[in-house]
């Protein structure tokens, strides 16, 4: 089964008095808008089709002549729809909506012009309060956005010039009494009587960050002085599973992108696919966002099916992104929802050892993840370490700075750094999946994946030397195992270098292109149509380089869109020398 995935890169308090005042609360009634991105305090409704709330009712508890202000107080909460599996199917359950606390929202006081007076975060239970003084007419309003010291998380609507999602309450006099409560609830908009959204769907945009808390939650958990980057995600109804201008809703696929803005792009498409209560879509992209984050995000993306052999980049950042997000929900089993009604998608178990073998394989990543995690220990897994020392290993210097790309074998020889008393664990489970690479560079793999061209994982190639490396797209186009070969430069001391790749045998004419990284980062690119060769002089520092080699039509993917031109690439083989100018 495919699952989402990642974007190509160019690379708190409770107060226990408060629950006998709640018991008098009436809600005000709350409707979902859509506020404008615009600077200052407060801001303007960016469209008119969707009406405020109505005035509604409050509760007054007291007097308020012994305290001077108000405590206007109340509760944020959603409509919550939790994905589950019958069958060989995975589905929303309709018919068991919760409502569940906005944990830790931001909450706004407005005055009668949208202006804002002051601001708030939710505790924990979704609960809010603001000194307010007497008979002042006020709003109440939530925005979906959550903002600590060590994260910024908000929800916009891409195909709505970026505005960011709120639900306010009614405007109304806080009275002179001592205490009034406005609670605000955001609903589904689901109808079971004709299985349709027929509602404004406002519970979304805060079920996705719901979601999300949890992930920010187990990390911080591990490693408190985390401080992570701005982060929009962005949602719409109108965002479908098609590709084409994002600002229009054609995001393709949820997914997580650093193109222009670091963001996470979630579908909302209902009767085909939507992914706002997809918990494991959610938190799997959320994953790709702590990986490029904290540590080095290498994955090229595109297809990817668990079992497969793909190249061992994608391998790694999918399978990390699949057992991310079950260590963030604590559920081994990864769901995807869809189609008409969003009741036939589909799931997969990471507790399942039986999904194929190889570094090269999503499914085997996301085991070996899991079974370091959790607590249930079956064979050949007797580890239970948590989340913390996964983190810490794709934190560790030694991952981060490796000079090769980041796979499971980078992290397995950080990770073992990190705990090297559990080495002889780590390497029962390795040998259960097939892995026999003994270091970073996956020295001494005999694992082929079926494709004698795949190893070594990494050829070598110094100043006077040439190694033979070969490409090809017979398995999957683009990222497949065989597509790309690794080759490290060994640049022993800083010049001008020429790196050379020439066509020995395979189809002709051919394109050998090159792509340079440096200890993770991207160096550059050499792209020409030369046929049969390609050439490329630039300057070195001393270090050891990471290139990749790849023949120009194996990656064009034409042979994946039905009534293309006929397909293109197959296999050829380059001679790949370097030598200083």
């Amino acid at each position: 089964m495919e699952s989402k995935t990642q974007a190509r890169q160019p690379q708190l308090f409770q107060k226990e008095w408060y629950q006998q005042v709640l018991r008098c609360a009436v809600i005000v009634i709350a409707s979902v808008l859509l506020l404008s991105c615009g600077g200052g305090k407060g801001g303007t409704v960016a469209t008119s089709s969707v009406a405020q709330s109505s005035s509604g009712s409050v509760s007054s508890v007291g007097s308020v002549s012994s305290v001077g202000s108000v405590n206007l107080q109340g509760h944020i909460t959603f409509d919550n729809v939790k994905p589950k599996t019958i069958g060989f199917k995975a589905l929303l359950d309709y018919g068991d909506i919760q409502s569940k606390p906005a944990r830790f929202v931001t909450v706004e006081l407005l005055d009668s012009l949208n202006n804002l007076i002051t601001s708030t975060q939710a505790d924990g239970n979704g609960f809010y309060q603001f000194s307010v003084a007497p008979n002042r007419a006020v709003k109440v309003r939530a925005r979906a956005a959550l903002n600590s010291a060590n994260y910024s998380i908000s929800l916009k609507d891409n195909t709505a010039n970026s505005a960011a999602y709120v639900l306010d309450g009614s405007l109304a006099g806080s009275g002179a009494n001592a205490v009034q409560t406005r609670d605000l609830h955001a609903s589904l908009g689901w109808d079971n009587s004709v299985n349709k959204y027929t509602g404004q769907r406002q519970s979304a945009p805060f079920a996705i960050l719901d979601t999300l808390y949890d992930s920010v939650a187990m990390v911080l958990a591990a490693n408190n002085a985390i401080v992570l980057p701005v982060l929009t995600v962005f949602w719409s109804p109108k965002n479908v599973a098609a590709n084409g201008n994002f600002n229009e809703g054609f995001i393709g696929s949820s997914l997580y992108s650093t193109g222009g803005v670091v963001a996470i792009y979630v579908l909302g498409d209902e009767d085909d696919d939507t992914d706002e209560f997809d918990v494991s879509v959610l938190q799997h992209e959320f994953g790709h966002f702590i990986e490029d984050s904290v540590s080095r995000s290498e994955s090229i993306g595109g297809n990817h099916t668990i079992g497969e052999p793909v190249d061992m980049r994608v391998a790694f950042g999918e399978g990390f992104g699949n057992a991310f997000a079950s260590m963030s929900s604590n559920d081994p089993v990864y769901k995807d929802t869809g189609g008409p009604g969003q009741n036939s998608g589909f799931y997969f178990s990471l507790e399942n050892n039986n999904q194929g073998k190889g570094y090269y394989n999503e499914g085997v990543v996301h085991a070996f993840l899991w079974d370091i995690f959790d607590t249930n220990n079956d064979s050949p897994d007797t580890l239970s370490l948590g989340f913390a020392p996964i983190l810490a290993a794709i934190m560790a210097d030694n991952f981060i700075n490796f000079e090769g790309f980041a796979t499971l074998y980078s992290f397995i020889s950080a990770l073992k750094t990190q705990q090297p008393s559990a080495t002889a664990a780590f390497n029962s489970l390795l040998n259960y999946h097939d892995i026999k690479g003994t270091d970073a560079y996956g020295t001494g793999e005999a694992n082929t994946g079926g494709v004698a061209i795949s190893l070594p994982i990494y050829h070598r190639l110094s100043a006077g030397q040439s190694v033979q490396v070969c490409s090809n797209n017979n398995l999957q186009e683009y990222n497949g195992l065989e597509v790309m070969r690794f080759i490290l430069l060994d640049i022993t001391a800083a010049g001008n270098y020429t790196i050379k790749a020439q066509r020995v045998s395979g189809i002709t004419p051919s394109n050998p292109d090159f792509a340079l990284y440096r200890r993770g980062v991207y160096s550059g690119a050499r792209a020409l149509s030369t046929a049969d060769s390609e050439t490329w002089t630039r300057a070195f520092s001393a270090d050891i380089y990471a290139l990749t080699v790849v023949e120009a039509s194996n990656t064009d993917e034409t042979d994946l869109i039905i009534g293309s031109r006929p397909k293109t690439g197959g296999l050829v083989c380059f001679s790949v020398s370097l030598t200083r100018s």
